[in-house]
């Protein structure tokens, strides 16, 4: 059985073979940090984790401080237990970018059993557009970060909940919002709310796809028409992805080229300009449409 109970003091969960630990001595934590982590729970105890963090709680019951040893971060504070167990959060997914993993930061969609990956710099649209596809019926696998197997051309969301920023609600409508923000594994943030989407999904969500097509958002680069895809050459598309990749803090650009280019070469790739919502997600539908990867 997975580790839950408040009286271990721990919750462990996983992605593929890369496990990590959640420790503290308020049951509150544990219990919060079950829920979040819910969909990945590990329940092996001979795996190592790859980094583990300890919350603790003030004497006044008031804050909560996440330390680690493993990630090289100062503690952090936060005045509610959600908040903390959210910082714990992105600091896993932090330390599994630094494991030998190739991902995107790109939001992740999937219909049918087939993947849309949509790329762009913070603020750039993937998260509305995602969650717009959402409400259509597809898959929400993840807003912000995608691990991608270049060989086999398929993508996996990375074990995090999908954060919205206030911004988005005109879009998406007061009801919405305040849907996502009923599930049981949602917090309020600085900047908007956090949640799961398989929480309201009828069907469960695969945590890979392989991937049919790449959508780079509003690139301040490109001139188009908004709304309208302008396919991308396979040089072009490898060298868009570069700064979008993990590997570009470590490696050198024509390492990371080297580990892109199969993936580019047998995934189309297109620049999307911001439209309308209803624009972008029928473009989204019909390139999904039309045809399986070669």
């Amino acid at each position: 059985m997975p580790i839950t109970a408040a009286s271990a003091g721990v919750v462990r969960w996983a992605h593929g073979p890369h496990v990590f630990e959640l420790t503290s001595s308020d049951p509150g934590v544990i219990a919060r940090g079950a829920v979040v982590f819910g969909h990945a729970l590990a329940s092996r105890t001979d795996v190592l984790p790859i980094a583990s963090w300890r919350v603790t709680t003030s004497s006044d019951g008031s804050q909560w401080t996440v330390e680690s040893p493993d990630d090289g971060l100062d503690a952090t504070t936060r005045d509610s237990i959600g908040g903390a167990v959210t910082v714990v959060e992105y600091r896993a997914v932090s330390a599994l970018l630094r494991a030998d993993v190739v991902s995107l930061h790109a939001a992740l969609v999937a219909q049918n059993g087939r993947g849309a990956l949509l790329l762009g710099a913070p603020e750039s649209g993937k998260s509305t557009l995602a969650t717009a596809l959402w409400r259509r019926g597809y898959a929400f696998l993840g807003d912000d970060t995608a691990l991608v197997d270049p060989m086999r051309t398929s993508a996996a969301s990375v074990p995090r909940r999908v954060a919205l920023r206030r911004a988005s609600r005109a879009l998406l409508g007061d009801e919405w919002w305040a849907r996502t923000l009923s599930g049981a594994a949602s917090d309020s943030t600085s900047e908007g709310l956090v949640f799961h989407p398989r929480e309201f999904d009828d069907q469960p969500s695969p945590d890979e796809v392989p991937v049919h097509v790449c959508l780079f958002l509003n690139r301040p680069s490109t001139v188009g028409v908004p709304g309208v895809p302008r396919l991308m050459s396979e040089a072009a598309a490898t060298l868009a992805m570069l700064p979008y990749s993990n590997l570009a803090q470590r490696l050198d650009a024509g390492a990371v080229i080297a580990r892109l280019a199969p993936f580019a070469a047998r995934v189309r790739s297109y620049d999307l300009a911001r439209a309308d919502l209803a624009s972008m997600c029928d473009t989204v539908d019909r390139l999904l449409e039309e045809g399986a990867p070669s």
